[in-house]
């Protein structure tokens, strides 16, 4: 009813310490949108509730993703998910590489992110930042680069420098494809890295919504940003060479198949153009005998999302196959440091939303749905799981 939504509402204001938020713009935001999960997540449809937990039970327990109906129960299972991360700090629904130990999770997520933009513009991967991180670093980093135009060789170049030998250089704006873009955050922010513009499929048409909305209170769509509702697996509708960076985060573990994905990306990227692959594998100390890894792998898929776990020098070879070039194949973030310290990070940012939310479970107050997906998140322990499996480094 709308007296229980409205009770809803200022409890979750209330636990947001909202009054003291006013200050913060970011912070500010992040209770906004906290309350808005809460009001959608409340408000959804009892067969929404019934496809999420349909998945639960069929598709995250697969070891892959087989069939157009396993996809389309994904996409049911974010349509609930991408509510559930907006409760906490964690509105680009991915945990990055740990690229420096000193910072906490949106930090690394730019790092990251921007390792991409410069790994785009000139292909290798470990290119050096050259502004280093700044809190506005979104809007004051653009980057263009240029085209030799004998030898095809790109450069980056920082915004406002000027070319001195035109006849040898093309200067030209990025075109960037996001494989799995959910939300748009992430492409968002590449087109302010890059100054280029940015083009994002994914399968869940309420996050595409969510996408769109975001881009166009920036007046970024559709002229700078753009969203398409269409599936990783099937022909991208772009024409062959129109894109010059392609990238993918957390997507590719709904792949069905790895040979005919990597030859559609390479279909739509220009010459000298480059994909970058950042998505989560297994090690080769996770053993498959092993019955207590693999139970606690199921429930961590359950709480993430993970179904196929690749191999990178299977995969390596995979896109070696369709015609890639692999410059770099290797873990991106600081050494061999594990990404586990920003789990605790990011669960930190769900204090408040969780005493909120253990409230009104125990009180009964939470509509049925709702109710029983917050317990199975927090019964199921998947964030102390994964954080384990990553220590132990499965």
């Amino acid at each position: 009813s709308r007296r229980d939504i409205l009770v809803l509402t200022l409890g979750m204001l209330l636990s947001q310490k909202a009054w003291i938020l006013l200050n913060s713009g970011k912070k500010r935001q992040r209770a906004y949108n906290s309350v808005r999960a809460l009001y959608s997540l409340a408000t959804m449809p009892a067969e929404d509730w019934g496809e999420y937990y349909k998945s639960l039970d069929q598709v995250m327990v697969k070891g892959k993703i087989e069939t157009a109906e396993d996809e389309q129960l994904v996409a049911a299972w974010y349509k609930i998910v991408n509510f559930f991360c907006d409760l906490g700090n964690l509105e680009k629904m991915y945990i990055p590489p740990l690229v420096d130990p000193s910072l906490g999770l949106e930090e690394n997520q730019i790092l990251i992110e921007n390792k991409m933009a410069l790994a785009a513009a000139s292909g290798a991967w470990n290119a050096t930042l050259i502004n280093g991180l700044d809190e506005t670093l979104p809007r004051q980093y653009k980057q263009r680069y240029v085209v030799h135009k004998e030898t095809g060789k790109k450069s980056i170049l920082p915004a406002k420098h000027n070319i001195t030998s035109p006849s040898e250089y093309a200067l030209r704006e990025m075109d960037i494809l996001e494989l799995g873009c959910g939300k748009g955050r992430i492409l968002h922010d590449m087109t302010m890295y890059t100054g280029g513009n940015g083009n994002g499929i994914n399968i869940d048409r309420s996050q595409l919504d969510n996408a769109i909305h975001f881009a166009q209170s920036r007046d970024l769509f559709p002229h700078r940003l753009n969203f398409t509702h269409a599936s990783l697996n099937d022909a991208y509708p772009f024409e062959n060479e129109s894109m010059d960076f392609a990238y993918e985060v957390g997507a590719f573990t709904y792949v069905i198949d790895k040979l005919a994905v990597f030859k559609e990306i390479y279909r739509v990227l220009r010459p000298g153009g480059a994909f970058c692959y950042n998505d989560w594998t297994l090690l080769e100390s996770f053993d498959p005998a092993d019955e207590n890894q693999v139970s606690k792998l199921l429930k961590i898929k359950k709480f993430s999302g993970l179904i196929e776990l690749h191999n990178p020098e299977e995969l390596a070879a995979v896109a070696e196959e369709a015609g890639f070039e692999v410059i770099w194949n290797g873990h991106g973030g600081y050494g061999a440091v594990p990404t586990s310290g920003l789990l605790g990070n990011m669960h930190h940012s769900f204090r408040y939303a969780d005493s909120f939310m253990q409230f009104m479970v125990n009180y009964g107050l939470l509509p049925d749905g709702l109710a029983k997906g917050w317990k199975l998140l927090r019964d199921g322990k998947g964030v102390h799981i994964l954080k384990e499996s990553m220590d132990k480094k499965w």
